[in-house]
C-alpha cells in the first residue's frame, strides 16, 4: 500500500536537512551495535576476557567505551558537516544520536548480532532478536529526530 501510494503521487518527503538528520541517528544507532557485536561476540572473547587481569566490570565497560569510540571517529565528519550546514538542528542531532549509541551498545553487549567470520564461513555467537531490536530501536530515535526536525512532519500525508 505504501509503494501504490508514493507511486500515485500521494506522499511526499521532505528533502534536504530533514532527511539527513534521521539518516545519520539510525546509522550511529547500526554502527554502535555492530562494533559491541565484534567486541562480545567473538569466539575468543571468552578467554580473553579470563585470562585479563582485570575485572569482568572492568571488560565491560571497556567494550562499551570501545564501541562508542568507534561509532564517534566514524561520525564525526558527517555531524561537523551538519553543524556547518544546519547548526539549528544539533539540539536535535547530538541527543537523538546519544539514544541510539547508548540503547544499541547496551543492547549489542546483551544480545550481540550475528557476525560471519572470514575464515571457513563460521558463524559467531550472536542471535537475530539483537539485530531485530536493535534495528526497532534504532528505527525509533530516527523517527524521533525526524519529527522534532522537519517542520510539518506529517505533511508529506497529502490527500
Amino acid at each position: 500500500m505504501p509503494a501504490l501510494m508514493i507511486l500515485g503521487g500521494n506522499i511526499r518527503f521532505a528533502g534536504g536537512i530533514a532527511i539527513v538528520i534521521p539518516l545519520l541517528v539510525f546509522l550511529a544507532g547500526q554502527l554502535a551495535l555492530f562494533f559491541i557485536s565484534v567486541m562480545v561476540g567473538s569466539d575468543e572473547s571468552p578467554e580473553l576476557g579470563a585470562s585479563a587481569p582485570v575485572s569482568a566490570l572492568f571488560l565491560r565497560r571497556t567494550a562499551l567505551t570501545a564501541g562508542g569510540y568507534c561509532t564517534l571517529l566514524l561520525m564525526a565528519v558527517p555531524v561537523l558537516g551538519v553543524m556547518l550546514r544546519a547548526p539549528g538542528t544539533l539540539p536535535v542531532l547530538i541527543p537523538a544520536m546519544a539514544g541510539a549509541l547508548v540503547s544499541n551498545l547496551v543492547i549489542g553487549h546483551g544480545m550481540p548480532i550475528p557476525l560471519m567470520r572470514p575464515d571457513f564461513g563460521k558463524a559467531q555467537k550472536g542471535t537475530m532478536l539483537g539485530l531485530v531490536v536493535g534495528v526497532g530501536v534504532s528505527s525509533f530515535w530516527a523517527l524521533l529526530a525526524w519529527v522534532l526536525v522537519t517542520p510539518n512532519p506529517f505533511g508529506w500525508l497529502k490527500g
